[in-house]
């Protein structure tokens, strides 16, 4: 299985220069998708997932009759926030048809400042194949033994659902 990992700020061990705006850094990943992908699926953490969910949202906005499993099968979010717009200056915030149409898992801390952020992310994601977990502290995973069971079975059950899905 192939995970492609995005990081927030900071969480990355090499250094390397962010892009410069919402823009450049879906595009970013874009390019990554097609030159290493395939991947099965995607972790992003902080504004590692806010951007996968931008990258999903514009790619559905750019081929309408495509499914977001062309990118990803599941994604899961940790203490991520919504999606930007492809311009990056506003985050979207749309009702209807889901923005993120793929199975999700969301890991949300409720001491997290983002916290409502991960909530309107959540909301943003299928109602139906979409679970959230709440670890109850701040803008983390904490690597306690419960968090730590309770998010690896979220991956393996997601990652099994995306897989006998498709």
């Amino acid at each position: 299985m192939r995970i492609l990992c995005l990081h927030g700020a900071g969480t990355n061990s090499e250094k390397i220069p962010p892009a410069e705006t919402a823009t450049n850094a879906i595009d970013n990943v874009l390019d990554i998708i097609a030159e290493e992908g395939p991947f099965d699926g995607v972790v992003g953490f902080s504004q590692g997932a806010a951007i996968t969910a931008s990258v999903l949202a514009h790619y559905s906005k750019r081929n309408p009759l495509q499914p977001q499993t062309n990118l990803f099968k599941f994604a899961m979010f940790i203490c991520g926030s919504k999606p930007f717009t492809y311009d990056g200056m506003n985050r979207i915030d749309q009702r209807g048809k889901p923005v993120v149409q793929i199975p999700t898992a969301h890991v949300v801390g409720k001491k997290d400042q983002w916290y409502k952020e991960s909530l309107g992310l959540f909301a943003l994601c299928d109602g139906h194949s979409a679970k959230i977990y709440d670890h109850g502290q701040g803008h983390s995973l904490p690597v306690n033994s419960q968090t730590t069971g309770v998010v690896s079975q979220m991956f393996k059950n997601l990652s099994a659902k995306a897989n006998f899905a498709c």
